[in-house]
C-alpha cells in the first residue's frame, strides 16, 4: 500500500507544482457497517496518511484544510447534501473526495458510475446519490484540480430507481420556518398592489436565448433574490426585495456592457403600494379564486389533445402525504391513490426546481408507496399528466416541495 502512496503523491508533484491554492478534501466512510465496517475503517486511516504526504510532496503543508470526514452514523445521505451544498472551493483549489461503503446501481441510470448507499439500507434507496453528482457538483466552482474516488459496488438491481442530478440546486425545493413566514407577509399577510417591469423607459429587457438554462434576466434575478431573501429574513418587504432585483440586474448587463460596448444598461422599474398588517385577507370573490385556480391548474393531455383539471388529482397527493393524517390512514390511500394509474408501472419523473432536471425517477407503486410514508412533504406541482382514453395516468411529472 505504502508504494502505492508515493506513486500518487509523485504525480500530484508534477501535476501541482505551482500550486497556489488550497488542499481540501471530504471523506464519506461507512465504517459502521457489520459487513465491510472494518475494511472501510482501514481505508479511512490509509486514505488520511496519504493525503498528508500528498502535501509534503506539492509543498503544501501550510496550505491543507482540516479533511471533512463524515464517518459512522455521520456517513449519511443529508450530511452529504449539506456538505456539498455549503462546501466552497477556489479555483486554484485541489479538492479530493473519497466515498468507502456500499453501493449500486439501477438499470436505467444514465451514469456508468454507481449510486452511493452512504449508511442506509435498500428500504431506503430513494435516498441513495449517484457519484457523479459529487463530480458535477462541485466541479461547477471550477477547482484547479478534483478528484472524486468511490470505493464501492456498481452491481445493477431493478429495484433501485435512476437518478441524476439529485445534488443540483434544481432539486425538490425545500421550505424553511423562515422563508413560509417571509412568503405570507409578501404574499398573504398583507394589502395592496404591486406592478414592475424588467426596464425603465426607453430601455431594452434583456433575454439568455437558449434553452433550458437561458431566459429574461429580470426574471432569473427576481427568482434568485426571491429565494435568498426570503431563507434569510421573516420580515420581507416588496420594497427591499425589487430593490436587490433592481441592483442585481443593473449590475449583470453594466458587467456584460464592459465586455461587450453594443450591450446597454437595464434597470427594473418598479411600484409597491402594499400595507404589511399581519392578518390573512379574505379573498373578494370566492368564485372568481376558484375560477383562477381551476385554469392555472388545467394541463394539456398530449394523447388526447384535450384540457385536463388536475385539481383532484393533486388534492389526492397532498392528502395521502399530509403526516396530519394517521399513518393507518395514508396507507389504507394506497390503492385508491394508484387507481388513477393506468396500471402500477406507470413511471413518475421526480422533476428539480427548476421545472425541468428528472432527479428521479420511480413506478407508481413505488411512487405512492414513498410519499404515504414521507415526512416534511407538503405540497406537488403537477408539471405533466398524460392519460388514455379511460382517464387513466400513462406518464406523470411532479415537483415535490418540502418543509424542512
Amino acid at each position: 500500500m505504502k508504494k502505492y502512496v508515493i506513486l500518487l503523491a509523485l504525480c500530484f508533484v508534477c501535476a501541482f507544482a505551482n500550486a497556489q491554492g488550497m488542499l481540501r478534501t471530504i471523506i464519506f466512510a461507512d465504517n459502521n457497517d457489520d459487513r465491510i465496517g472494518k475494511g472501510v475503517q482501514c481505508n479511512l486511516e490509509e486514505i488520511q496518511e496519504q493525503i498528508d504526504i500528498i502535501a509534503s510532496c506539492i509543498g503544501m503543508e501550510d496550505k491543507t484544510a482540516a479533511p471533512l470526514i463524515y464517518e459512522q452514523f455521520n456517513c449519511n445521505p443529508k450530511n452529504l447534501r449539506e456538505c456539498i451544498k455549503n462546501f466552497k472551493c477556489g479555483t486554484d483549489d485541489i479538492v479530493l473526495f473519497f466515498y468507502f461503503g456500499h453501493g449500486g446501481r439501477s438499470p436505467q441510470d444514465r451514469s456508468e458510475f454507481p449510486q452511493m448507499c452512504l449508511g442506509t439500507d435498500f428500504s431506503k434507496q430513494n435516498l441513495w446519490v449517484p457519484l457523479e453528482d459529487v463530480k458535477n457538483e462541485i466541479g461547477k466552482q471550477h477547482p484547479r484540480f478534483l478528484l472524486v474516488f468511490g470505493d464501492l459496488c456498481n452491481s445493477s438491481d431493478p429495484g433501485i430507481s435512476p437518478k441524476y442530478g439529485v445534488l443540483n440546486s434544481a432539486s425538490a425545493s425545500e421550505i424553511s420556518a423562515t422563508q413560509k413566514e417571509a412568503m405570507k407577509r409578501l404574499f398573504l399577510n398583507c394589502r395592496g398592489s404591486v406592478i414592475a417591469s424588467g426596464s425603465t423607459k426607453g430601455e431594452y429587457s434583456w433575454y439568455y436565448n437558449v434553452h433550458p438554462d437561458g431566459g429574461g434576466f429580470f426574471t432569473t434575478v427576481f427568482q434568485v433574490e426571491l429565494e435568498g431573501y426570503t431563507s434569510k429574513t421573516a420580515s420581507a418587504d416588496w420594497e427591499t426585495l425589487l430593490g436587490m432585483v433592481k441592483n442585481g440586474v443593473v449590475g449583470l448587463t453594466k458587467e456584460l456592457k464592459s465586455r461587450n460596448p453594443d450591450m446597454t444598461i437595464q434597470t427594473p422599474r418598479f411600484k409597491v403600494d402594499v400595507t404589511y398588517n399581519g392578518q390573512t385577507p379574505k379573498p373578494n370573490n370566492d368564485n372568481e379564486t376558484k375560477k383562477i385556480d381551476q385554469n392555472n391548474n388545467n394541463l394539456v393531455d398530449n394523447n388526447n389533445n384535450k384540457q385536463v383539471n388536475n385539481n383532484d388529482f393533486q388534492s389526492v397527493l397532498v392528502d395521502i402525504a399530509n403526516e396530519r393524517n394517521t399513518p393507518t390512514y395514508r396507507i389504507k390511500k394506497r390503492a385508491s391513490v394508484l387507481s388513477h394509474f393506468a396500471n402500477s408501472d406507470v413511471w413518475v419523473d421526480i422533476i428539480g426546481r427548476n421545472n425541468r432536471t428528472v432527479v428521479s425517477s420511480e413506478r407508481a407503486s413505488d411512487f405512492v408507496e414513498r410519499i404515504s410514508t414521507a415526512f416534511h412533504l407538503r405540497n406537488f406541482t403537477i408539471l405533466d399528466c398524460q392519460r388514455d382514453g379511460n382517464g387513466k395516468i400513462t406518464a406523470l411529472k411532479v415537483h415535490e416541495i418540502y418543509e424542512r
